[in-house]
């Protein structure tokens, strides 16, 4: 992964996938690589399928989608309890897709392999700076926990501390819904 942070803020980001031969990489919103294009339109066509698939209900109305829909939420397999997510999202549905390296999460979230990435615990500054710029440049966002904006100061400690933790989404309106409720893992850090 490398990335190239303008004033605190990563702007260039590049994630490479070398065993699927993927090259992810933008350079805020003037430009993108056809990789990354091709995840966007894939995971676009795959989130309208969704959508157009909305259930009926006895009376052969369409049912809400939001509620017919599992919120998926992508998170480490090693630092958060399942059923700590789960009952967080309550009374929604949750899918979860525990994976490693937070490359790979943000990728999913581009993919509409997901809509979350929750993160609780503390990580390291370069292992999220990549994935950022990618994602912000493709219309998610990624915040601490609490919505803080992360930043990539030279000066700024390598580690991003538990009392931040992570939280992403594929869209900003999806961050902006489910923020409230993400804050409130700090609480149990």
């Amino acid at each position: 992964m490398i990335c190239v942070a303008l004033h605190g803020y990563p702007v260039i980001g590049v994630v490479h996938q070398p065993f699927l031969s993927r090259t992810f990489w933008s350079w805020s919103s003037y430009a993108m690589s056809d990789d990354l294009k091709r995840a966007m339109q894939n995971g676009s066509v795959a989130f309208q399928k969704e959508a157009m698939s909305v259930p009926k209900n006895t009376d052969n109305k369409s049912v809400s989608n939001s509620s017919a829909r599992n919120l998926v939420v992508t998170h480490s397999r090693s630092h958060l309890d399942a059923s700590q997510l789960t009952k967080l999202f309550e009374p929604q549905t949750v899918e979860l897709v525990p994976a490693g390296g937070s490359g790979y999460k943000v990728l999913s979230l581009i993919e509409r392999k997901a809509q979350l990435y929750v993160h609780p615990s503390s990580t390291r500054r370069w292992d999220v700076c990549a994935a950022q710029a990618i994602l912000e440049a493709t219309g998610g966002r990624l915040t601490g926990l609490d919505g803080t904006r992360l930043t990539y100061y030279a000066g700024d400690p390598e580690i991003i501390p538990k009392t931040t933790g992570l939280f992403a989404a594929s869209s900003i309106s999806e961050h902006k819904k489910w923020l409230p409720l993400t804050g409130s893992l700090l609480e149990r850090n």
